[in-house]
């Protein structure tokens, strides 16, 4: 499977959250070899969902952490993790049957960061790096069809924004990116149907 997804993300990026050095210059950014900084963020995708329906869904990003090896380039690792359960139970006079469905997923992508300074305060930034994700869903139910599914992607992503420092340990920005991926997923459908993607 591929996929093409842009997407617009809004980040609230802890840049310098142990920062020990001096005050920043007007025409530096208050980053340093071997800090570490959190980043959270949103996402807007703007990629029609399928059949061609245009829209735009908006969700999280997870959290990442940031390392820097200089005061310009950077480490970027961002973890997103989401699932759900819902279990129903339902009773007549004669018998209770119940069903239930469950999902979770994994996402990571790793990659490096540059900054390049515009102006006081104000950075641009890129991010190249791998992906990789695992899904799982799963739909049982008193009868037939039920049906338990698992799948993974692994890809490339890039992604370019920019970040405006208003403190020390504290910056606000976006970016834009796109990703590929190849996928596969494995599919079971009691009570015996087998099928794979």
């Amino acid at each position: 499977m591929r996929s093409y997804p842009f997407v617009l993300s809004f980040a609230i990026a802890a840049a310098p959250a142990w920062a020990q050095d001096s005050p920043p210059t007007k025409d530096s950014l208050p980053l340093h070899r071997g800090q570490w900084a959190m980043q959270i963020a949103g996402v807007i995708s703007l990629a029609p969902p399928p059949p061609n329906v245009i829209g735009i869904s908006v969700g999280t990003a997870g959290v990442g952490l940031l390392r820097f090896t200089s005061p310009r380039r950077a480490w970027a690792i961002n973890v997103t993790v989401s699932g759900g359960h819902s279990h129903t139970t339902a009773s007549d006079t004669s018998s209770t049957s119940a069903e239930y469905t469950s999902a979770a997923a994994l996402t990571v992508r790793v990659g490096p960061r540059s900054y390049h300074a515009v102006m006081p305060s104000v950075a641009l930034f890129h991010t190249f790096g791998i992906l990789g994700s695992f899904g799982h869903q799963c739909f049982v139910q008193p009868f037939p069809p039920s049906s338990c599914q698992n799948g993974w992607n692994a890809g490339v992503f890039g992604d370019f924004g920019g970040a405006y420092f208003p403190t020390r340990f504290f910056s606000l920005g976006s970016s834009i990116g796109a990703s590929f991926s190849y996928g596969r997923s494995y599919a079971r459908i009691s009570p015996t149907r087998e099928m794979t993607t």
